[in-house]
């Protein structure tokens, strides 16, 4: 849906958006440790935040449903 980078509006994307089916599976980019599942950081909905090694963390926002906990 949108793609990494400068939107050309004084706006950026960190990330990308990547649009699916309701009801279709979300798999992690890689292994690691859930440090965050939940809908209280505005604008993101159900979100669910997966530290890396390495120090990255992918973000994971606007699920439909969260079937995973913190620490999963």
């Amino acid at each position: 849906l949108s793609a990494f980078g400068p939107k050309g509006t004084g706006q950026r994307n960190d990330g990308i958006n990547i649009g699916t089916a309701l009801g279709t599976s979300v798999r992690a980019a890689a292994a690691g440790e859930g440090v965050y599942a939940g809908n209280q950081v505005p604008g993101f909905g159900n979100l669910v935040l997966l530290k890396h090694p390495g120090g990255w963390v992918t973000a994971y926002a606007h699920l439909d449903k969260l079937i995973v906990k913190n620490r999963d």
